[in-house]
């Protein structure tokens, strides 16, 4: 289905080999391994044909995209990707945890081969990272509790004695931090904890990616409900090391054949269509 792209990596990884073994590398653990003549990273998806595994970091917490059930494995349609691209790179695949703000540190210190978490595409990151191409649309929406009618839009929150619940590191939060100069915004771990401090009434509002949010209103019936002018329209991209040209052409070749395919519509419709996964979610504290 989409293992077309074999030919194309068999093709990047030679190159990319290549120009590994004619390079020197500096010992001092740099973030992007160049050289003093400023030569590329070595290839992350090349080292994990080597290695026989794919280590992907990913934060749990991102619903539908990135959580574990309560046997503690990985599960949504981020971790579809994830195995579908070590299928198709014909290795296992390993999935570390980590907050969703230390993802890029890990990424730049060579703990993860790949970052696949929710990642909206920026230019401020794209001067530590490369993306691959989009593999989703998304955007920033707010979540206000049902019982707040006056609310129709963020603008509305924008007011001393107000308080916004954010997820800290993510797009959400940065613009938050930016667009709301009279409330306050409140920094949390992840999205489970700022929708608590919201039925708690300890926030007026959340500001997330639209799915996350149109999946705990789903969940919650007559508890929020979802603003409807979005703050925000962004898409989503796997994360790599800064100038790893090689693998975000393998990913790219990769993402071009997923999505849409078979496997591809059939995890989104599992975890975007349905919510009878909900139950087997490991809750977040």
């Amino acid at each position: 289905m989409y293992k077309r792209v074999a030919a194309v990596l068999g093709c990047l990884l030679a190159v990319s080999l290549a120009a590994s073994a004619c390079s020197i590398r500096t010992t001092s653990g740099s973030d992007d391994e160049t050289t003093g003549g400023g030569s590329l990273p070595s290839s992350s998806i090349a080292a994990a044909k080597s290695r026989g595994t794919l280590v992907v970091g990913t934060a749990p917490g991102y619903l539908p995209f990135d959580m574990k059930d309560t046997k503690g494995a990985f599960i949504g349609y981020d971790m579809d990707l994830a195995r579908a691209m070590a299928t198709s790179l014909g290795v296992k695949v390993e999935f570390k945890q980590y907050d969703f703000a230390a993802l890029i540190p890990a990424l730049k210190q060579g703990s993860v081969d790949v970052a696949i978490a929710g990642f909206s595409i920026t230019g401020e990151r794209a001067l530590e990272i490369s993306y691959s191409e989009p593999y989703y649309a998304a955007g920033q929406s707010v979540l206000v509790p049902s019982s707040d009618s006056a609310t129709q839009s963020w603008k509305d929150l924008d007011k001393k004695g107000k308080r916004i619940g954010v997820s800290q590191g993510t797009t959400g939060a940065m613009l938050a931090h930016k667009l709301f100069r009279h409330a306050t915004v409140a920094d949390y771990e992840n999205l489970p904890a700022s929708t608590l401090a919201l039925t708690q009434r300890k926030v007026d509002a959340v500001v997330y990616d639209q799915p996350g949010l149109q999946i705990f209103a789903k969940q919650n019936p007559g508890k929020a409900r979802i603003l409807d002018d979005k703050i925000s329209t962004e898409n989503l991209g796997v994360v790599l090391k800064h100038n790893d040209i090689a693998s975000v052409q393998w990913v790219n070749s990769f993402l071009d054949s997923y999505l849409g395919s078979g496997d591809e519509k059939l995890s989104r419709n599992t975890w975007f269509n349905s919510v009878s996964w909900f139950d087997r979610v490991q809750k977040q504290k």
